[in-house]
This record gives structure tokens, C-alpha cells and sequence, in this order.
């Protein structure tokens, strides 16, 4: 099951990294920093799934893997919050 883990972790990993590049794609395309925000904040969701790949701890009882991803969720949010603040 541990493999199965660490496998899945790092599928979620590389994802995230892939995701956050289209959106530095996007950001260059449309010339607009929503996109950059979006691209920070998956970075942060990977490197969390990243820490949990390579923690020799489990993943339940370490917050540091937690706190990148509340981190990116905060970076989602603000990044909602300022295109609308922009577009007002």
C-alpha cells in the first residue's frame, strides 16, 4: 500500500508542476497575472504532495505537507480576489 502511496503522490506531483507551467503559458499569452497566481498556487499543491513523497514520516502526522497546501489554496484566493478587484 506504502508504494501505492508514494506512486500516487508522485503522480500528483508532476501534475501539479505540469499544470502550474500551461498557466505560465497562459499568463504569457493573455498578459495577465490571474494566471501567474494560479501557476504559484499549484506549485505550492505539488510541492506538498512532494514533501509527502519524500518525508520518511507518514503523511497523517506531519503538518508541513498541510501548510504548502493551505498556502496554495491562499494563493487561489487571492488570486480570485484580485482580478475581481481589478476588474471593479
Amino acid at each position: 500500500m506504502e508504494v501505492l502511496l508514494v506512486f500516487l503522490y508522485g503522480g500528483l506531483t508532476m501534475l501539479c508542476f505540469i499544470a502550474g507551467v500551461i498557466f505560465v503559458g497562459y499568463s504569457r499569452q493573455h498578459r495577465d497575472r490571474f494566471f501567474l497566481w494560479f501557476a504559484v498556487a499549484f506549485w505550492c499543491l505539488g510541492a506538498s504532495w512532494g514533501i509527502h513523497v519524500f518525508d520518511a514520516i507518514p503523511a497523517d502526522e506531519t503538518p508541513y505537507g498541510y501548510l504548502v497546501r493551505l498556502l496554495g489554496y491562499v494563493l487561489i484566493i487571492v488570486a480570485i480576489l484580485d482580478k475581481n478587484r481589478r476588474r471593479s
